[in-house]
């Protein structure tokens, strides 16, 4: 494992000065097994999430997850793949005012 000096780490494998520019929007699309935990971690120094689901299951546990800190703004189904059962989902979070 190398560490650079003065560096932050959300875990022992990502380094936080890799993703926090000055940003305030994360926009996730993961596999059907939705995010994992790092990522779950990450999105807490976010303003906003754009969260495109092709899973719901994982979209619903993820919800739950993420339902303490951030908000559902907006929600939009997307029929990308007509004539199949496969549907999108795109949701917009908010971070929660304190």
């Amino acid at each position: 494992r190398i560490r650079k000096k003065n560096q932050e780490r959300i875990d022992d494998n990502i380094p936080k000065k890799w993703f926090m520019k000055s940003y305030d929007l994360l926009l996730v699309d993961p596999p059907r097994q939705g995010l994992d935990k790092t990522v779950c971690k990450m999105a807490l120094d976010f303003e906003h999430i754009l969260y495109i689901s092709c899973g719901r299951k994982a979209l619903l546990r993820d919800l739950g997850l993420l339902q303490s800190h951030f908000e559902v703004e907006d929600c939009v189904l997307l029929d990308l793949f007509p004539r199949t059962n496969a549907v999108e989902t795109l949701v917009h979070l908010r971070k929660r005012r304190v």
